[in-house]
């Protein structure tokens, strides 16, 4: 590596541009006077105490006591590793006075309608917040190569479904922080869908140009629930799942929680379920408890919607999001499993 490279790199770790040359001088050659200094650094001789001050102050250099005075910068492998530690400490530090002001301020809410983000960065910074904010259900259809971005912020007490494009074979890692691994070989968009909050989709991933889309606006939301469910979730191979050994989990959407319950049934556990949501006639908001007792397909084999036989006795039909044919729409539904008394 190169001068000019070692001194990008130390600008990159928040040097002046004098203040990265002067010690990239210093690392090079050893210990310099200020005449030797502004020679090798390439810096003006009426600089270069004010240079060194500021390098001192960083805890980089160190000064001689003799005549003249020379220069020599500290073993880097301390030093600079130091500088970094307490520079990360400090634009923390400031980080955390921000939001706590922001805490106490008024921030205007984002406005409905789609949202865009370019680069690796603005995508990673979307994903993250996705993955921050979600509390009940995260759908994902992503690349390896992207998930090994953000596979540490998955949160391992929600409901995960993660559908892989590229490699059907993953690490134990990853099957076992989702509920539900699958495998769909093909050429898509990256989607994210926390809590149906909002969703996230990432083109251009693989070209290195990502642009990112928050969807906010309910229809659009609705079309790209339907294109994961029906199609990315509803035509891929299951690699794993754990649904038959989690006994609670929160969901937003009713196919996945339908196909918990299933899984859990088979095995004979005692089932049951908290729906919050609305009755389809009124719009009345409402919560619901009780057993699953059947469910009603289409005629693709698709859960249409879930009988459910109240506390109170009663059976009624309970929809996905946006149902109007079913007596209540599922809004979030909690499945509640223990073995049989």
């Amino acid at each position: 590596m190169g001068r000019n490279e070692l001194i990008d790199l130390m600008r990159a770790l928040g040097l002046s541009s004098y203040e990265a040359k002067a010690y990239t001088a210093l690392l090079l050659h050893g210990p310099l006077t200020s005449t030797e200094l502004a020679s090798h650094g390439g810096i003006p001789q009426p600089r270069v105490y004010d240079i060194i001050r500021g390098l001192v102050e960083k805890g980089l250099v160190q000064i001689s006591h003799g005549r003249p005075k020379k220069f020599s910068a500290i073993s880097p492998e301390v030093a600079l590793k130091n500088y970094v530690v307490r520079r990360n400490l400090k634009e923390l530090e400031i980080y955390s006075r921000v939001i706590d002001e922001l805490k106490s301020t008024h921030i205007a809410k984002e406005e409905i309608g789609v949202w865009t983000a370019l680069g690796i960065e603005g995508a990673l910074s979307l994903t993250n917040q996705a993955l921050q904010l979600v509390e009940n259900e995260l759908l994902i259809a992503a690349y390896t190569d992207f998930l090994g971005h953000v596979i540490s912020a998955l949160k391992r007490d929600i409901s995960t479904c993660l559908v892989l494009y590229d490699v059907e074979n993953r690490t134990q890692e990853l099957q076992e922080r989702v509920d539900e691994l699958r495998f769909k070989p093909t050429h898509g968009p990256i989607i994210v869908i926390p809590d149906m909050m909002y969703v996230l989709v990432i083109a251009g991933w693989n070209e290195g140009r990502p642009t990112s889309y928050k969807v906010t606006d309910d229809y659009l939301k609705r079309l790209l629930m339907e294109y994961f469910l029906g199609y990315l979730r509803g035509t891929s191979k299951l690699v794993s799942s754990r649904m038959d050994r989690i006994f609670e989990r929160r969901y937003v959407h009713l196919v996945r929680a339908v196909d918990h319950i299933r899984a859990l049934q088979s095995l004979d556990y005692d089932v049951r379920v908290l729906v919050e949501g609305r009755w389809t006639k009124t719009g009345e908001h409402a919560v619901l408890s009780g057993r699953p007792i059947r469910y009603v397909e289409n005629s693709l084999k698709g859960i249409e919607s879930l009988i459910l036989r109240t506390d109170e006795g009663i059976e009624l039909s309970v929809g996905g999001l946006g149902a109007h044919l079913e007596d209540f729409e599922a809004i979030k539904l909690a499945v509640k499993a223990k073995t049989r008394d």
